[in-house]
């Protein structure tokens, strides 16, 4: 088996060499060596045995293609291996998809193979709920293609709203693109392979290298210290035929820099076979975060035990059992409950933290007490006064009784809470496509108008702030109404636009119809007919450009809108901020050596994050990353709650401090239109980050 493993890392991924392996060895050999050769060599191993046993005449097993399809290294094989699978290959393809493992990208490829699967038969409702949420998602140009191309597949108005936008106006390749995606799926695997070495574009869309190339110039990878070209050139073949981990395992200490851009090329697979002693903390921690992401429970539960051995865990060593709520939280999303539970009960959860999660596992496993335990939890929170509360209970419902949850995340809409809110929204929009309800959620308009609402402005008897007051709510009840009448506008717009996309899609359907029966019956008058439809549906095509240009228009003027809305209403309800006064320094326990600052309702800022801030934000735990990414997000939507909350450095005078929990604090400035976050710092290190913060 090794010898053949061996052998299979070192062929390159073309059809002569895949038929020359294929024929030293037996089927039987090859089907038993391609997981050992994922989890022993890498994908490219794994990939040329997988290809090699379809050249013996069998199919590849579903199992064996969900863990290997996630690793490929070249995502435009992903068609012909699934075309050689046994089974129900749409099955197999949302399956890929339900585990989270995949890329957008391949997620959308998937997707669309899926589509060209169904042989008449009607799609699966969670193909067209996928689609409708990958749709909504910030997509490259080369996923928002290959969505659109599913789209058309399918009859479904709601998803073709969403995907038919994200379509380039001058593009015009469908079919040609279509048929380059989809050609794999149904032709004989190997003849899918080039008689050489892949080229870096397919398809339209980047390919990346299994391994980086070693340049001339780069530092040797056998640690010398010297160039490549003056070390190793001469010696034999180039290291980018090396595989990753032998390139990266090849490398000193020396070369740290090196080491680091090596590591992020790194798959799941790769990380199997590395010794995690010979890797930094923070690559640990990255490791760990990347094999939770690909669902490797047990790698990912061994680097974490490496990490909380390590002197060196950001925060310190007492830390370090907040990392088991990054392996809890993607369990509890696999369904893995009991992986989940475990692992939350290592993270030492305060009490209102388990709280929220024994409501979540309740859910997850249909326990009947999941009820009584949402009732104590909502209970308690308007007891307490806690929106945060019935928020994390809405996300909770949303996720697993995603009808019952938009109807109370729906109570949850909120100005005041416009990060919450939002979020909020766009999970309501993937439980109704869950759901298989209209891709539009009405609620976003009852936000805007409940955003568009100003604070009302504090009596004043001067006569000039009468007039200005005056003046400004006026100027404030004109712009309601235009943003009122473009959402109007907009959902004409949106409506004109299916009618116009259906009407294309029937005569699109009529012209081919009536051309193949003009080419078999030469019928007279239908080719007349034909070239009248084919200028109709040019008509349709310039109409629904003209629509979609009309759309973006028209959101940008809602989001100006919405932006002017809220600088006058921050003017009318916010007097000038005045400078605290200071005061003598309190016996605090930590930032305590601040002071309380201005907690004035603010405009919009900006958040920009320094180097400091974003290199500390990657290594928390994500609790504490999310829970300072919640923070900031309201400190620049200027929510009064948090800024209250806030006090100024008194070793400075422009850095601010707010807690996250009871060991970090977020350290920032306030500039021109811009929340600058200087840093997010363990309390213990909190004097030397405002020494930092305060030179920076």
């Amino acid at each position: 088996m090794d010898a053949l493993i061996d052998r299979a890392n070192a062929t390159p991924l073309t059809g002569p060499a895949v038929r020359a392996l294929a024929a030293s060895a037996s089927a039987a050999e090859i089907r038993e060596t391609i997981l050992p050769a994922l989890r022993a060599r890498g994908p490219h191993a794994a990939t040329v045995l997988a290809f090699a046993l379809t050249a013996t005449g069998e199919r590849l097993a579903p199992a064996m293609l969900l863990e290997l399809l996630p690793d490929l290294p070249n995502i435009d094989h992903l068609a012909a291996l699934v075309g050689s699978s046994d089974g129900d290959r749409v099955g197999l393809l949302l399956d890929l998809v339900e585990g989270a493992r995949a890329s957008w990208e391949r997620e959308a490829m998937a997707l669309y193979l899926a589509t060209q699967l169904l042989d008449q038969t009607p799609p699966p409702p969670m193909l067209v709920a996928r689609l409708r949420t990958l749709a909504r998602r910030p997509l490259g140009p080369e996923a928002a293609l290959i969505v659109s191309l599913a789209a058309r597949a399918l009859d479904d108005a709601g998803l073709k709203s969403l995907a038919m936008p994200l379509l380039p106006e001058e593009f015009a390749g469908f079919e040609q693109l279509a048929e380059k995606l989809r050609a794999p799926l149904f032709a004989p695997a190997l003849d899918t392979l080039s008689d050489r070495e892949p080229t870096r574009e397919v398809a339209g869309y980047t390919v990346v290298r299994t391994a980086p190339k070693t340049g001339r110039n780069d530092p040797c990878p056998c640690g010398s210290g010297r160039k490549y070209k003056k070390c190793c050139e001469a010696k034999g073949p180039a290291p980018g035929h090396q595989s990753i981990v032998e390139q990266f395992e090849a490398l000193s200490e020396r070369h740290a820099q090196v080491r680091e851009q090596l590591f992020d090329f790194l798959r799941p697979a790769d990380l199997a076979r590395i010794d995690p002693e010979r890797l930094t903390t923070l690559q640990l921690i990255g490791g760990m975060r990347k094999l939770v992401q690909h669902r490797r429970w047990e790698l990912a539960e061994r680097f974490l035990d490496r990490v909380k051995l390590r002197p060196d865990v950001p925060g310190g060593p007492e830390h370090a059992h907040e990392y088991h709520s990054d392996i809890a939280d993607e369990a509890l999303a696999a369904g893995e409950l009991a992986l989940a539970e475990r692992h939350y009960e290592q993270a030492r959860l305060d009490r209102s933290e388990w709280e929220g999660i024994r409501v979540q596992l309740a859910l997850a496993r249909h326990d009947p007490q999941a009820l009584a335990c949402i009732e104590a939890q909502l209970l308690r929170s308007l007891r307490d006064d806690d929106p945060v509360g019935v928020i994390d209970c809405a996300h909770s419902l949303l996720d697993y009784v995603p009808a019952l949850g938009i109807a109370v995340a729906r109570g949850c809409v909120s100005a005041e809470r416009p990060f919450d809110t939002e979020m909020l929204l766009e999970k309501i929009e993937d439980a109704r496509d869950r759901l298989g309800l209209d891709v539009h959620e009405p609620w976003w308009e009852v936000y805007d108008q409940l955003a568009a609402r100003p604070d009302e402005p504090r009596p004043s008897h001067d006569p000039k702030d009468q007039r200005e007051r005056q003046r400004l709510a006026e100027e404030v009840e004109q712009l309601r109404r235009q943003l009122h009448n473009a959402t109007r506008d907009k959902n004409r717009l949106d409506e004109d636009l299916q009618k116009r996309i259906r009407a294309l899609d029937h005569l699109t359907a009529e012209r081919d119809r009536l051309a193949a029966q003009h080419g078999e019956e030469r019928q007279v008058g239908h080719e007349a007919r034909v070239a009248e439809l084919a200028q109709e549906r040019q008509r349709l095509r310039a109409k629904i450009e003209e629509l979609k240009g009309e759309i973006a228009a028209g959101a940008a003027q809602r989001s100006d809108l919405r932006r002017e809305l809220a600088r006058l209403a921050d003017t009318r309800s916010a007097p000038a901020p005045t400078a605290p006064a200071r005061t003598a320094e309190p016996a605090l326990d930590d930032e305590e050596a601040g002071e309380a600052a201005a907690a004035a309702r603010r405009s919009i800022l900006v958040p920009h994050y320094d180097a400091a801030a974003a290199k500390s934000l990657a290594l928390l735990p994500r609790p504490a990353a999310t829970q300072a990414l919640h923070a900031i997000a309201a400190l620049a939507a200027g929510e009064a709650r948090t800024w209250s909350n806030i006090k100024r450095m008194r070793a400075t005078e422009d850095v601010y401090s707010l807690r996250i929990g009871r060991n970090y604090r977020v350290l920032f400035r306030v500039g021109d239109q811009r929340l600058e976050v200087a840093d997010i710092t363990d309390r213990k290190d909190l004097d030397a980050a405002v020494n930092r913060a305060a030179r920076s």
